[in-house]
Formats: structure tokens, sequence, C-alpha cells
């Protein structure tokens, strides 16, 4: 679900569909984990991205600038 954070700081003048409206905008290949599009596309639920319980999805502390979850798949 989008957040409202008035407090967001966005820095890159490029914009980018996938990391601004993840997980509604596919993931382009060239920029992600071999085979994390596909388990991307199973854990999509209702437009969610659902979790399992033994993983976590990280998030970077720069998120305009940062190779995250977004892009390299769930930790263990």
């Amino acid at each position: 679900m989008r957040q409202i954070e008035p407090y967001a700081v966005h820095k890159d003048s490029l914009p980018d569909k996938y990391r601004d409206e993840f997980p509604s905008v596919s993931p382009y290949a060239a920029y992600t984990a071999p085979g994390w599009p596909a388990v991307l596309a199973l854990s999509l639920r209702d437009g969610e991205v659902v979790i399992p319980p033994d993983r976590y999805f990280a998030m970077g502390d720069n998120r305009d600038n940062s190779y995250d979850s977004r892009y390299l798949g769930l930790c263990s």
C-alpha cells in the first residue's frame, strides 16, 4: 500500500517507476537478482507482497539509490 511520507526527500531527478511504484510495476531483469522476478510474481496478493514467516523484506536507508529487497529479493 502506498504510504504518505511528507518527510521523505527525493534527490534523484530521474524517475524510476519500479523503485517508486513497487510492486505495481514489473521488475526489469537488468537490475534484479536472477530468479527474483518469478518469486515476486508468486508473492503478490491483491497488489501487495506477502512475505513468508521465515523471510524479511529489507529496505535500504538510501531509498532513492539503494539495491535492497526490491531488487535483490527476500532475506532469510
